[in-house]
């Protein structure tokens, strides 16, 4: 009878026990005592032996399993020394599972891997990749560079640290333990972006989940949002939400239970439903359009800009954030008094691309490229954890097809999960969108983030 094995995706990695001398205060798999003995035969051995020789397994004395093997890149081989996991396994007869069976892995990627990566000529070390994220895209890094060892800390593609140097010998690293990275680069490697402590995101993960539930009752209209008396208006006119009739003439639709709101009207219901808690209304809609950029009545941005609202985007999320801002204070602040806007520059370039590394820092009232923001919401929820965010997209003008304008928001809701992986819910236009693909539709936009604290008491007002 024909049985198939199907896999899915839950890894599960040994415990381990902190007191092991073999084990980090992360509790991070550590594999120094089996390095420290397969420096000729894998380290150092010949690429030509390395290429028929099979993996192997050796167990440390903390009782974890490493496999050692070799894999052959474009123009290098790597050497891995990965810890054991185990991935459930589902049985599969007749089209159903019968069965359940945990299979041993060896992932590159999963934390306490180690890879030298060598030249494929010459044999020549090229660099160390230390995982110790569950985030695979998360990693220490070490070159040899002018007779001298440097470390990369990456983050999620972007340099968190580069070329920092570090006093040892390359070979060191051969028999290290991460005990000791950690030790010798404490002060030298912002370790504090990459150090995650679960438990702290619970106001993230509720509100995200409320508004997930909600979802169904949206119907997107552009340019509508409800007023603080529940009325529904457009944001550009101010004037209440009408259609035409049978006979061209505008009428208010009736109320039928769903919510209808445009991309900014989303996320006012979003603000609206932390502040009603606190102060029994929702925010007016009076204000909430009002610039928070100036420009040169002489210069180009300046002359279109009378015709034209280039910065409406920016100025919402803005005013959203310091009106919940200052509800939370009792007191009113404008944007440039609360600290709202994200403005920080944590990375010094990117691992695939030799631009300036200013092309991944803030742009002062445009924001951050795309690029960066899946790195810059880690380290962000990393050091601020309970934060969530509102965005303000500048991309190009479908009506002037030359300029940029501010004319899409979302909120991003970033958080890591009991397990420590980082996760991140996005919300615009009355939906839910992943991550990934909000950074590929907006490729050639800039991403502009205010800064709102997350709550518990979050509750629609619709």
């Amino acid at each position: 009878m024909l049985k198939k094995l199907v896999a899915y995706a839950f890894i599960s990695v040994f415990a381990v026990l902190p007191f092991f001398a073999e084990y980090n205060r992360a509790g991070i798999p550590d594999s120094a005592e089996i390095r420290s003995g397969i420096t000729d035969a894998w380290l150092e051995a010949p690429v030509s032996s390395l290429k028929s020789k099979p993996s192997e397994l050796k167990e440390n004395s903390a009782g974890t399993v490493f496999q050692i093997r070799m894999e052959e890149r474009m123009d290098s081989i790597a050497v891995i020394v990965a810890p054991r996991s185990f991935i459930d396994v589902d049985i599969v007869e007749d089209g159903k599972v019968s069965d359940s069976v945990r299979a041993a892995v060896y992932p590159e990627c999963s934390p306490g891997s180690w890879v030298l990566y060598r030249n494929k000529k010459n044999g020549e070390p090229q660099k160390i990749r230390w995982y110790f994220n569950t985030d695979s895209d998360v990693y220490v890094q070490f070159e040899e560079s002018q007779n001298r060892t440097v470390a990369q800390l990456v983050v999620c593609g972007l340099y968190a640290a580069h070329s920092v140097p570090v006093g040892i010998a390359f070979t060191r690293l051969y028999s290290a333990s991460f005990a000791d990275v950690l030790r010798w680069t404490k002060t030298s490697l912002p370790w504090e972006k990459v150090s995650v402590l679960t438990g702290q995101y619970h106001e993230i993960i509720q509100m995200a989940q409320v508004i997930r539930e909600n979802i169904p009752l949206f119907d997107y209209t552009e340019d509508v949002c409800y007023d603080s008396d529940g009325t529904r208006k457009f944001i550009t006119t101010g004037k209440k939400y009408t259609v035409p009739d049978k006979d061209g003439n505008p009428v208010e639709p009736p109320e039928n239970g769903r919510i209808t709101v445009g991309g900014a009207g989303f996320l006012k219901w979003i603000a609206d439903g932390i502040v009603k808690p606190l102060s029994g209304s929702a925010l007016k809609l009076e204000g909430l359009a009002a610039p928070t950029v100036l420009f040169s009545e002489l210069g180009k941005n300046g002359v279109i800009s009378q015709e034209w609202n280039l910065t409406l985007a920016l100025d919402w999320t803005r005013n959203l954030a310091s009106q919940i801002y200052s509800v939370r204070a009792g007191k009113d602040y404008v944007f440039s008094e609360c600290g709202v806007d994200v403005e920080e520059n944590f990375f010094s370039g990117a691992v695939d691309d030799s631009a300036s590394a200013k092309r991944y820092h803030y742009v002062p009232d445009s924001g951050y490229p795309p690029q960066s923001l899946k790195a810059l919401l880690y380290v962000l929820s990393v050091r601020d954890p309970g934060w969530f965010y509102l965005a303000a997209i500048r991309q190009q003008s479908s009506i002037k097809p030359d300029e940029l304008v501010f004319n899409g928001c979302a909120a991003l809701f970033p958080y890591f999960d009991d397990a420590g992986k980082f996760k991140c819910a996005v919300f615009m236009n009355g939906g839910e969108v992943p991550l990934e693909k909000f950074i590929s539709d907006n490729s050639s936009s800039f991403i502009h983030l205010e800064r709102v604290r997350a709550t518990d008491y979050f509750f629609p007002v619709n």
